[in-house]
């Protein structure tokens, strides 16, 4: 169905938000009136959408009968229950290529989101896309180019899900060159070409859906590194 059950979960997380001093985040699926409201109840810190592009992603990635217009009615659920937003789009999720994406953006666009995590296809072992090759590292560049052109005020993220080792270097460098804001687990290297740029690192241990929130800044910690 494409929908995560939080509902049943609001009452535990609004105790938690108001018991205890945590940051809560999550991830939703597709999201109806009823979650939105659920969301706004327990006083969610942020939701989490991964909205995709294009109906054949939908269909042959995800298997479901879901559109991208119910991927678009969730955001504008989420935007009129006041429920703070962070969208994902997964570069290359369509077994590696680019299809989508774009699209996935200008729907974002239509809505007043907190921050925008970009995240790209890492083929896992043991998975239908285990041989599946990623899309390039200028491949990715480029949609992060475009996304940065079409939200200039937004803080846009790389987020942790992406290749690892020297793919991942490279990933990261495009990041870098297109302005945008941070990454999550950032590398050693581009943190020095971050530096030699003249941009100032802050690091926090929060969730990088969280950078728009100023609380969450913690010199004492890196896994998030966002650049200023």
């Amino acid at each position: 169905l494409g929908v995560v059950p939080l509902l049943k979960y609001v009452s535990s997380m609004k105790k938690l938000k108001e018991n205890l001093d945590l940051k809560i985040v999550v991830h939703t699926g597709l999201v109806d009136e009823p979650l939105a409201l659920g969301l706004r109840e327990a006083m969610v810190d942020a939701a989490m959408i991964d909205i995709i592009g294009a109906n054949e992603t939908i269909k042959e990635v995800y298997r479901l009968k879901a559109t991208i217009e119910d991927y678009e009615d969730s955001l504008r659920w989420l935007e009129k229950c006041g429920v703070s937003l962070s969208p994902h789009v997964v570069i290359g999720l369509h077994y590696g290529r680019i299809m989508g994406e774009m699209k996935a953006l200008q729907i974002i666009s239509h809505y007043e989101v907190a921050s925008l995590v970009l995240v790209v296809l890492n083929p896992l072992p043991g998975t239908p896309m285990k041989k599946i090759e990623g899309p390039s590292s200028k491949a990715v560049g480029r949609i992060f180019q475009a996304a940065r052109r079409m939200f200039p005020e937004i803080p846009i993220l790389l987020g942790c899900a992406r290749p690892p080792g020297k793919e991942s270097l490279q990933i990261e460098i495009q990041a870098l060159e297109a302005g945008l804001d941070g990454m999550a687990y950032p590398s050693e290297e581009i943190l020095r070409r971050a530096k030699e740029s003249g941009l100032r690192a802050r690091f926090s241990e929060y969730c990088c859906s969280l950078i728009f929130d100023g609380d969450t800044a913690d010199d004492e910690h890196s896994i998030l590194d966002s650049f200023s």
